[in-house]
């Protein structure tokens, strides 16, 4: 799978047709940047998981900096992705702020005094945050989240496609000096509720609105009702929330006084990730996935997101029937990992053919052959169940034919076990190793 091909290089781009179309194309556009966000916020973590996530940002040519800062009351994990290949008339960045990983988060997380929240640099920012002279109905903010963002709002990057590229500056600054920059604001947990407070206080800073976007997974509220009110509706702000994570509601139910804000998404779980924490990032991954891939499908029928074509000089590959060796708990899950399967290969070899399942008298081979492909891959989706931790372990087998004499060029076998990641997370993993490895035969002659 193509990580974030165009995820948000495409999200200027296209001329509206049709009332249909337009229907379609904003539906496909929008899982498309819901589903770049919860990447992002799987790279923003430091586990295995999240690296592999970080490369495949950088082999679709994004910069990338993941970052972890320490400070005296906070740590941030993050990182900021700049796509300096962009065509469009703007230079958009995401930055993705990781959730609760360590200690020192938990103790961020629990330190919920609402602190002063007003300023306009982060001097004023600190010292209003310190004042124990006002009312509680002025405008306060959980004081853990307000750390973390204080920290955050005071890092440099040397991200940036203008005059000053390669000078460490604050975002603040970048984002004031060209106002047709964007930057999506994108966490989960702890991550989600520090991106509602850096969104805030960049409009405080004098970045315009229309340059901030916010999504956020299932992120807990962050400030009291004048909070809200002075700042809901500032900038465009979309709340995830998975059915049954406690998260979004905690600090309100417990300690009282905090609301939520900006528009908000419920998604149901389906009964087959009933077993996993609905909090969890792999959960909300799996689900921004399921509903990108068939708005997706509908809008490649519709001829409104185009087909990649063939590289001249490069192998064509033909797909045969991807075979579905998946127990029956699973089969709801095959029709998502063979999209995400096939646009793995699209990332390989541009322009691939996918074996429709029309003349079926002919073997894969001929098949391959009749539609002018010199490769041809069988690839097989498999899950065996690991009874002693309940869950299973997911595997990818493919072999790869040279389609003029029927040589098997390649065998590969790519496993990852379902206990961290959910079902069709593993099977993404499983395809991005393939990927990282497709070098060993993409290139055969």
């Amino acid at each position: 799978m193509r990580l974030i091909t165009g995820v948000l290089l495409m999200l200027f781009s296209f001329s509206w047709t049709s009332a249909a179309s337009a229907g379609t194309l904003a539906e496909y556009m929008e899982a498309k940047r819901i589903y770049a966000a919860a990447a992002a916020c799987m790279a923003s973590y430091s586990n295995r998981f999240g690296g592999i996530a970080v490369t495949a940002f950088e082999q679709e040519g994004w910069k990338v900096e993941p970052k972890k800062l320490v400070g005296e009351k906070a740590d941030a994990r993050y990182l900021l992705a700049w796509n300096p290949n962009s065509e469009q008339d703007r230079d958009v960045y995401l930055l993705a702020i990781g959730g609760s990983e360590s200690f020192r988060d938990a103790k961020v997380d629990l330190r919920t005094k609402k602190v002063y929240f007003a300023g306009s640099t982060l001097d004023e920012f600190a010292a209003n945050a310190a004042r124990a002279d006002l009312p509680s109905d002025v405008p306060r903010v959980h004081e853990g989240f307000n750390q973390a963002a204080q920290l955050l709002l005071s890092a440099g990057t040397v991200l940036a496609n203008d005059s000053q590229a390669g000078t460490e500056r604050s975002i603040a600054n970048i984002l004031r000096e060209d106002h047709n920059d964007k930057i999506y604001l994108v966490g989960h947990s702890l991550g989600g509720a520090v991106a509602t407070l850096l969104a805030a206080r960049l409009i405080d800073m004098g970045v315009k609105a229309s340059q901030i976007e916010v999504i956020n997974f299932g992120a807990p509220s962050v400030g009291n009702e004048a909070f809200v009110q002075k700042y809901d509706g500032k900038f465009v702000q979309t709340r995830i929330v998975a059915d049954g994570d406690p998260v979004p509601y905690a600090l309100r139910r417990i300690y009282g006084g905090y609301r939520q804000m900006g528009s908000v998404q419920e998604w149901a779980v389906p009964d087959d990730l009933k077993s996993y924490f609905s909090h969890d990032m792999p959960v909300y991954l799996d689900l921004a996935l399921k509903k990108y891939y068939p708005k997706l499908r509908r809008a490649i029928n519709e001829g409104l997101v185009p087909r990649s074509e063939p590289v001249v000089g490069k192998n064509r590959l033909y797909v045969a029937q991807i075979k579905n060796s998946l127990p029956p708990a699973l089969q709801s899950e095959f029709p998502y990992m063979q999209e995400a399967l096939w646009e793995q290969y699209d990332g390989i070899l541009p322009g691939y053919v996918v074996d429709t399942g029309e003349n079926s008298t002919l073997s894969n081979l001929e098949k391959a052959a009749a539609a002018g492909c010199s490769l041809l891959v069988v690839p097989e989706i498999q899950a065996v169940q690991v009874r002693a931790e309940n869950t299973y372990y997911i595997s990818l087998n493919q072999t790869v034919y040279r389609v003029r004499d029927g040589t098997a060029l390649n065998v590969g076998l790519y496993g990852s076990n379902a206990k961290e990641l959910t079902p069709m997370d593993a099977l993404i993993h499983n395809a991005r190793l393939m990927s990282r490895e497709s070098s060993t035969w993409a290139e055969l002659q």
